[in-house]
């Protein structure tokens, strides 16, 4: 493939991914064409998208991005998994208040609770920022309950939201 068609490829695929924050890698393998496509087809209506991915062409189009930290566990044939639904709509299901608009960064250091969610890392609290401790120094409760929820769903313990999950025979 020349220069010019792969610099065109991750272009492309630079602006695909340009408004990710997470996505889930996965291997890849061993996987019939119809168990693909069942499986691809489940996803797509979990407005979910499994893209099977050329490594060297993925590491030039998120090179310096969000996604970049994924390069390191990229061996053999891999695909990327994006979109679907998140930790905000396990709150709204459970009743907590959510508000998505921008904030400055020192705004996070007058939180009660603060975490982080993304595919790879599921709901990890942060207790302190540039040595400044958010509320008490602890895990919140609410922190506490939603990793605990999100927790039991990905292991099928709660079945609204047993959608988020794509079951695949091993056989």
């Amino acid at each position: 493939m020349s220069k010019m068609v792969k610099d065109l490829i991750a272009g492309a695929l630079r602006s695909r991914y340009a408004d990710l924050d997470s996505a889930l890698l996965v291997e890849f393998v061993g996987v019939d064409g119809n168990t693909n496509n069942d499986l691809r087809r489940e996803l797509r209506g979990n407005e979910m998208r499994l893209e099977i991915i050329n490594n060297a062409l993925f590491r030039r189009a998120t090179a310096e991005t969000t996604l970049s930290p994924l390069h390191e566990d990229l061996q053999g044939p891999s695909a990327l998994l994006t979109g679907g639904e998140s930790i905000i709509d396990i709150a709204k299901h459970d009743g907590i208040e959510v508000r998505e608009e921008d904030i400055q960064p020192d705004e996070l250091l007058e939180a009660s609770e603060v975490f982080v969610s993304g595919t790879n890392v599921g709901i990890w609290p942060v207790v302190e920022i540039d040595r400044e401790t958010i509320g008490d120094g602890a895990v919140g409760p609410k922190t506490r309950a939603l990793r605990e929820r999100f927790d039991a769903i990905i292991r099928g313990g709660d079945p609204a939201f047993d959608h988020w999950l794509t079951y695949v025979d091993g056989a």
